[in-house]
């Protein structure tokens, strides 16, 4: 990797001359005003440059998309949990007729330490 050092003098092009052409190259770029100029807004009004209609409708329409997004996805996850918390009720209510029915032993109950 080469390093370039930073006390070199910059490059002097004084002396350089482009041909016939150079005088008025420098010449008509110096007497060049920026275009268009900073502070000039001519007859524009500021409701000519805002977005309007056209703009305000389709940020309007995602927002509403978005909405019904968000909405339907709540009802699916209320839908799943309800679901899903029936579903432990179920095996709750399952375990314990299981362990509380009397006369009833369980498959781990039953051993009597035989295999031991």
């Amino acid at each position: 990797m080469t390093t370039v050092p930073f006390d070199r003098p910059a490059l002097d092009l004084s002396g350089w001359d482009s041909g016939p052409l150079s005088g008025a190259l420098s010449t008509s770029t110096s007497a060049a005003t920026p275009s268009p100029s900073p502070g000039r807004t001519g007859d524009l009004e500021p409701g000519d440059v805002s977005p309007g209609l056209i703009g305000f409708l389709p940020v309007f329409l995602i927002a509403l998309a978005c909405i019904g997004l968000f909405l339907s996805l709540t009802s699916k996850l209320r839908k799943v949990n309800r679901k899903q918390a029936q579903i432990d009720a179920e095996e709750a209510a399952a375990a314990s007729a299981a362990t509380t029915a009397p006369g009833v032993v369980r498959d781990d109950d039953a051993s009597d330490g035989a295999d031991r």
